[in-house]
């Protein structure tokens, strides 16, 4: 039996010590995530491609507004305007928090499932996407703060 692992990482800015990823994960994985969502993958990243483009240029920060059963995607900037889009989840807990439109754009075109979950503990702490239907996939991302 063959097994394939690739890891696929990019730094924004700062020093990080490319093997720390593991680490994040891990303790990701083995605390108890406050929220878990699970979203259709296509239908949600069409509504964060079409909010993402109200996004401001220099951050394109969107928020997302989880409650039990929907998720709000929201957008501003002073140049293009406000975007608001709903869609149906499913999701264990309401939280709402910022992420770069573009990796949770590159996260989910990652994926080949029909659904997606989402595990997060907190707006500040590092998002986890997995396909519902694998288990041999993670994509891990750092919310941003919202003001």
């Amino acid at each position: 039996m063959v097994s394939l692992v690739c890891s696929v990482l990019r730094f924004v800015k700062g020093r990080v010590n490319p093997s720390a990823w593991r680490s994040v994960v891990d303790r990701q994985s083995t605390r108890v995530a406050n929220t878990k969502k699970v979203a259709y993958r296509e239908a949600f990243l069409t509504a964060i491609r079409r909010v993402g483009l109200f996004s401001d240029p220099s951050t394109a920060r969107i928020q997302l507004a989880i409650s039990h059963d929907s998720i709000e995607l929201s957008a501003h900037s002073e140049e293009y305007g406000d975007a608001r889009e709903d869609m149906p989840v499913t999701s264990s807990d309401a939280i709402t928090l910022g992420f770069n439109a573009g990796y949770l754009t590159d996260a989910l075109t990652s994926m080949d499932s029909e659904q997606v979950r989402v595990e997060m503990k907190d707006p500040l702490a590092a998002a986890v996407f997995r396909p519902v239907d694998r288990s041999d996939y993670t994509h891990l991302i750092m919310p941003m703060r919202l003001q």
